[in-house]
């Protein structure tokens, strides 16, 4: 009997096995119309068994038609492959036996096992335990037909216990067969879906995808490949990979020494040939393949096209550069600021407009950097920046900023914001243009604007007051040698001697004056008016100091020249009242004379410095203005610059700076 047993058994798992194979060749979706077909497979599976029985007892044969339901049930796709299966079995049952009444209840016990295992398997999740239970059921149905044919418990009891082992022992066998193959079965399909996704994946990929074998020979390439390169896999297969420049070989070999050795290599740009010729630019990451002993066997190459990327880099880098050089060698200051006031970028032009370095600048923060800003323009300026900001909009604004020797800039700003994708505020592009020559300029105009209105009220003084001026002089002193009154006389002569003066100082601006340029040596004119004003400096308690050096004769007018000296001398003079010292000096700066006139008087105030020249605006007590005036145009007219630099408390400078040579 045991015997027989493993006969049955042996011939069941081969039936498994065929049905296994047959269920993998339908290739049809698990549908109704695949139970059914899984229903007739396991039908003939049982058909099959009844052919091989066990003699339990006196007629009485055990055979395992039944287990196929099971399995039908447990492993089919829908309820009808057991239904199918036992019919199958039951129809079989009654054409091979004569219609009586042992076959109906054997077509009915099949029937109702599949109807019974059907039910488990729906109740129940875990194939195990549905199946155990499916084999204990039919162990005790089939005891009951036993008992219902035979008549003697103790043969009953006997035949049954031999039925029951040998039905579930080798129930159990056909389960744990059954399961292995369905396991089997699971990872095959794991794999196969592995492998069809791993195929599309180089069939299909954008990128463009190589294996090579351990020799680092082609052994497959994808179309992306073809594509890109030209090649097609069946040129290539088995050779060395075309694409590698010759110039590049020695760097693939590093490359590929340190993949053999088990590294990735990702992201490698490098530029690869083209079956046309032509070359691309291409990122590629290069990847060790292991085989199941844990030995490198091939390496797969992914290559990513992006020439495109590179032309667009090169196209930006320069376009960058192009732009770089035009914010760095243009006179405009260019500043890229955030919204909070950091700036992120100042052009070199500010070393010339500031005076600051690139250094001095980052270190200049906060506070100290709004203290370069004029106070009275700060307001503006800071309004005009967050209303930029706010409004997104761009906005103008002149302001004066601190140069690094002192002076003030005056800069004229435009600030443009700059948005992101959100459309907020990302930075500003603020340009600023000094226009401190252009403001000069204007007032430079005003002034000139001013010398013509008081020329041409000069003429008309000249003419309308001079002449009684001269009666009047001439009676006064007629009646003061006949009174007593002598002291008034002289006071009212010498009121009238400064109208005079007043009138000839209008005169010399108004009136266009024959000029005679001729070489004069400067030493021996500035000599000849300290002569003249020496008497007046010794009353004054004042030292004029001369410091001069060799200088070339100069080309210009004697006479203007001595009265810019005189005015310039007699100022500084007047304004050491306590006494001091007036300091000449001469000497050469680049290709011009500049004579320097130093006093140790009170000094002027930086703002009033600007505005000396102007007519009528003087520091003296009775001065007019005028004489300052007359100077800065005499000066002009040679040709050369009248400058003044004071410190309170410590005195005044006037440079006068005159060319060698002056063309009329």
């Amino acid at each position: 009997m045991l015997r027989e047993l493993f006969i049955h058994i042996a011939v069941f798992i081969s039936l498994l096995f065929i049905a296994n194979y047959i269920f993998s060749n339908l290739n049809a979706k698990k549908s109704a119309k695949f139970a059914y077909k899984e229903g007739i497979v396991y039908g003939i599976m049982g058909i099959v068994m009844m052919q091989f029985t066990i003699t339990a007892g006196p007629h009485i044969f055990i055979d395992m038609r039944q287990l196929p339901i099971m399995l039908a049930t447990l492993y089919g796709t829908g309820w009808q492959a057991p239904i199918v299966a036992g019919l199958l079995v039951g129809l079989f049952r009654l054409m091979m036996t004569d219609m009586d009444l042992m076959a109906l209840i054997g077509m009915g016990s099949v029937l109702l096992i599949s109807v019974v295992c059907l039910f488990i398997g729906r109740r129940l999740s875990v194939r195990w335990v549905a199946g155990l239970l499916m084999l204990v059921y039919m162990a005790i149905q089939n005891g009951v037909i036993f008992l219902f044919i035979m008549k003697d418990t103790e043969l009953f009891f006997r035949i049954w216990i031999n039925f029951i082992l040998i039905f579930l022992s080798g129930g159990i066998l056909v389960l744990y067969a059954a399961e292995y193959l369905r396991r089997s079965n699971d990872l095959l399909t794991l794999l196969q879906n592995a492998k069809d996704q791993m195929e599309a994946f180089l069939l299909y990929s954008a990128d463009a995808i190589m294996i090579l074998d351990q020799n680092r020979n082609v052994r497959q390439v994808n179309r992306a490949f073809e594509t890109l390169y030209g090649w097609t896999e069946k040129e290539i297969r088995g050779g060395p990979l075309p694409v590698i420049l010759p110039e590049k070989e020695m760097m693939m070999k590093e490359v590929f020494d340190r993949v053999s050795g088990g590294e990735s290599v990702i992201g490698l740009e490098t530029v690869a040939q083209c079956k046309n010729g032509h070359h691309r630019y291409v990122a590629i990451t290069i990847s060790p393949i292991w085989d199941e002993e844990k030995q490198i066997s091939s390496f797969s190459i992914v290559s990513l096209d992006i020439t495109n990327r590179k032309k667009q880099e090169e196209a930006l880098r320069l376009s960058e550069a192009k732009y770089r050089y035009i914010a760095e060698n243009t006179t405009d200051l260019i500043v890229v600021s955030k919204p909070d006031g950091r700036i992120e970028y100042a052009s070199p032009s500010h070393q010339v407009m500031i005076g600051y370095s690139q250094e001095e600048i980052e270190e200049i923060r906060g506070e100290k950097r709004r203290k370069l800003i004029h106070p009275d323009d700060l307001p503006l300026l800071q309004d005009t920046f967050i209303h930029c900001v706010e409004a997104k909009q761009q906005g103008e604004v002149e302001f004066r900023i601190h140069h690094k020797t002192g002076v003030w800039v005056y800069l004229d700003t435009r600030i443009q914001p700059v948005l992101d994708e959100q459309g907020e505020v990302e930075s500003l592009l603020i340009i600023c243009r000094d226009v401190s020559e252009r403001k000069r300029t204007e007032e430079l105009l005003q002034k000139s604007e001013k010398l013509s209105i008081i020329g041409e009220l000069a003429a008309g003084i000249a003419h309308e007051i001079r002449n009684p001026l001269t009666t009047l002089k001439g009676f006064i002193q007629l009646l003061g040698k006949d009174t007593e009154h002598t002291h008034y006389f002289e006071l009212m002569f010498s009121e009238l001697e400064r109208i005079e003066m007043i009138t000839n100082e209008f005169l010399a601006l108004a009136k266009p004056q024959v000029r005679r340029f001729r070489e004069c040596d400067v030493q021996q004119l500035l000599t000849g008016v300290t002569v003249l004003l020496g008497a007046q400096a010794l009353l004054n308690n004042i030292e004029i100091k001369t410091e001069y050096t060799n200088t070339p004769m100069i080309t210009c007018e004697e006479n203007q020249l001595k009265q810019v000296f005189i005015n310039i001398i007699k100022n500084a003079m007047e304004a050491m009242p306590d006494g001091g010292c007036v300091t000449i000096k001469v000497r050469m700066a680049g290709e011009r004379v500049k004579i320097s006139i130093t006093d140790s008087g009170c000094g002027i105030p930086a703002e009033r410095i600007a505005r000396l020249g102007e007519p009528f605006y003087t520091l003296k007590e009775k001065g007019t203005g005028l004489g300052l005036m007359i100077c800065f145009k005499f000066i002009k007219e040679h040709g050369g610059e009248l400058l003044f630099s004071s410190q309170i408390g410590r005195g005044t400078t006037v440079d006068i700076l005159l060319p060698v040579r002056h063309t009329v």
